[in-house]
């Protein structure tokens, strides 16, 4: 019996492993290691990386169902949508009843950055997402999926829709969707993301990037995000910028915090919505999620 409950393993950086038979080997040790109450397991940036990687993790979840807190990194590692989907229905199944705090981190699995036949797209985004939507006891969740640029608008609303069952008791949300492309037309999908946020009633603290400089959003988009998004505690609000920015007040999603007024506006790139608070209007555009799934 090992004398530790808290595991953290990283084998990121292209050290040249992470194919189909590393990965067998490393699931065969990670079933050895049983006790753990928090695992952390970074195999991040390996280009011979697949989705072969995800049994092993599996293996490392099977052996310790008693989990409370679950880092998995796999950013730029060749996973599809076929692995997101496998890796959070792993999740579900083998902690989803234990774990209170899950962070994932599935950035770059994208054309641009690995040369990859297959990369994560809003169909295997959305099956995670779901999967995650139905641990029960959540707390704190931090999802990454930036860079993942072939996820588009659909992939935002497919993982909004995925975390919708979360709304009742997650204290802690940070979302990643930096240069996901949106897309000009973006309002629906940003309309369905600020339901979804706006209606975590426990929420928190949030940590938004929506750094969507593929194509911006439109007028219309920051305001049907900024008037849900508005219902939620503005001092806890985090929402990351890029340099030349202030992290902690504005950003690329639109939105800016105004620290003196405590309440939310556009940010100085819409000018033509002006600087007046965002008033909360939870009943606003209840049809955002169907409407941008169409």
């Amino acid at each position: 019996h090992h004398p530790f409950d808290s595991l953290s393993f990283k084998c990121n950086g292209n050290f040249g492993g992470a194919d189909a038979s590393w990965a067998s080997l490393l699931g065969a040790l990670m079933r050895n290691i049983t006790g753990l109450h928090t695992l952390a397991l970074d195999l991040s940036f390996n280009e011979r990386g697949s989705d072969s990687l995800i049994p092993a993790l599996e293996a490392a979840l099977v052996a310790n169902p008693h989990l409370t807190n679950v880092t998995i990194a796999l950013e730029g590692s060749n996973i599809s949508d076929v692995g997101a989907a496998q890796l959070g229905e792993a999740l579900h199944t083998h902690v989803g009843d234990t774990a209170t705090s899950l962070s994932i981190n599935v950035r770059r699995n994208d054309p641009g950055t690995q040369p990859t036949p297959t990369p994560l797209t809003a169909i295997g985004a959305g099956k995670m997402a779901t999967s995650i939507g139905r641990m029960s006891h959540l707390s704190s969740l931090d999802l990454k999926f930036g860079y993942c640029t072939s996820m588009t608008a659909a992939g935002v609303v497919s993982v909004a829709t995925g975390l919708w069952p979360l709304q009742p008791a997650l204290h802690s949300l940070q979302l990643d969707f930096g240069y996901v492309a949106l897309g000009a037309d973006s309002a629906e999908p940003f309309a369905c993301l600020g339901r979804l946020l706006g209606g975590f009633h426990q929420l928190h603290t949030l940590v938004l990037d929506l750094d969507a400089d593929l194509d911006g959003p439109g007028d219309e988009a920051v305001r049907a995000l900024g008037l849900h998004v508005a219902c939620l505690p503005i001092v806890k609000m985090v929402l990351p910028g890029f340099e030349g920015y202030d992290n902690t007040t504005d950003c690329h999603c639109g939105l800016a915090v105004d620290q003196q007024r405590k309440c939310l506006t556009a940010n100085t790139n819409y000018p033509n919505l002006g600087s007046a608070c965002f008033e909360c209007l939870p009943q606003a555009n209840s049809t955002s999620c169907q409407a941008a799934m169409l």
